[in-house]
């Protein structure tokens, strides 16, 4: 039913009324109600969803047994159910509720399950609002495409969509009855559908090009404050990396068993992963000064060991308290990118930024002039109806 911007829901008793408008359906002796399919001509005076579209086929088996389940309930308990609901207009198409929810439905659907109704409802917002923005700003790129297309951008277009059919046409060995059998097949569309299609991809391309993109430059100078402002992330201090090993002091075959391996050759690493070794894990620190003059540890003695290394060198034993040490210099990484190096990834991101600026200021402006219904008055009212249709808390069916 067309409810304008707002909704309300009905009951199986008002399904009576209007010309040629079937009877109430209700109970007969306790039985299941008398449920049938009806056309939105004929139902427009109190339901959609049934069958969406005028003068098209029957409804589906799925679509007959939903409208049937929900027909029972009604008769059988009196409860009401949204069925439909005009929320707003899409640059000048209205937008029901059913047919613009179901693409995203189950997606919704399978989320209730795992979150409470405040973070699911910003979950379906963000959901919605994404998927109207694209929609909006594909319908109103094209419809401005095409009110700006000049007599010789007309003729450009026909035939550059009439060699795409060509193309597809002979990439069927040239046929045309089995170009449409394939693109059936393949897509279920025909050739006439496809080039549309291709139509108005080119068309919203081209005015995205022209309006959006064109207007976006990334300066040089641009590129270098934002290197010079980011120096820590381009140019971040360098690290130490050192493994240690420590055993008790009182621990004499330990650390004998530590000492002849080291003494033998044996890697470091290997000795360090000993079951023996209470600090396995590798040790990172950064440092900004001089190397030699640093402070790596909280322990003075292992420090003094530490800033004599170099990477691949190791020392020890060096007795602390209860603990001896032994600590390895793994290596010393510095990473440095140069503004030459660095100036792909900041154009690349200072033009995307931009570019979704860019993009945001032209919708907005398309979308005052056609007079659309506010943007966020629409999500909220779809995501209203998706909340009594979706809405699972804990996955209930």
């Amino acid at each position: 039913m067309g409810l304008g911007t707002s909704s309300r829901t009905v009951r199986a008793e008002e399904f009576a009324g209007g010309a040629g408008a079937p009877e109430a359906v209700a109970p007969s002796d306790g039985g299941e109600p008398d449920v049938r399919v009806v056309t939105r001509e004929v139902a427009e005076g109190g339901v959609i969803g049934i069958d969406d579209l005028p003068g098209s086929e029957p409804a589906t088996e799925r679509e007959y047994d939903e409208a049937a389940a929900m027909l029972r309930q009604t008769a059988a308990g009196g409860e009401r159910y949204l069925v439909d609901a005009k929320v707003g207009d899409l640059n000048g198409r209205p937008i029901y509720a059913r047919a613009w929810l179901e693409q995203i439905g189950d997606r919704l659907r399978a989320r209730s399950a795992e979150l409470p109704r405040p973070q699911w409802r910003a979950f379906a917002e963000g959901e919605i609002a994404e998927r109207l923005r694209s929609e909006l700003k594909d319908q109103l790129l094209l419809a401005e495409a095409r009110a700006s297309l000049t007599p010789q951008e007309r003729a450009g277009l026909r035939a550059f969509l009439e060699k795409f059919e060509s193309d597809v046409v002979s990439g069927a060995a040239g046929s045309r009855t089995l170009a449409e059998r394939q693109l059936a097949e393949e897509r279920g569309i025909t050739l006439e559908e496809a080039r549309r299609e291709r139509e108005q991809l080119v068309l919203i391309q081209e005015q995205f090009r022209r309006e959006i993109a064109s207007r976006v430059q990334v300066p040089w100078r641009d590129i270098r404050l934002v290197y010079e402002r980011n120096e820590g992330v381009f140019n971040p201090p360098p690290k130490a990396v050192f493994r240690q090993v420590r055993v008790r002091t009182a621990d004499a075959e330990a650390i004998a068993r530590v000492s002849g391996a080291l003494g033998a050759g044996t890697p470091f690493d290997e000795v360090a992963d000993l079951e023996v070794n209470e600090r396995r894990d590798p040790v990172e620190r950064e440092f900004t000064g001089a190397f030699e003059e640093e402070s790596f540890f909280g322990l003075d003695a292992l420090n003094e060991a530490a800033r004599g290394l170099v990477p691949g060198a190791w020392a020890g034993p060096v007795q602390a308290g209860a603990f001896t040490y032994w600590v390895y210099l793994k290596d010393v990484r510095r990473e440095s990118t140069s503004l030459y190096d660095a100036q792909l990834i900041i154009q690349d991101e200072l033009y995307s930024r931009r570019l979704r600026e860019e993009e945001t200021k032209y919708l907005f402006k398309l979308i005052r002039r056609s007079g659309m219904d506010d943007f966020g008055n629409v999500v909220r009212r779809l995501t209203d109806v998706a909340e009594v249709w979706y809405y699972r808390p804990g996955g209930a069916n």
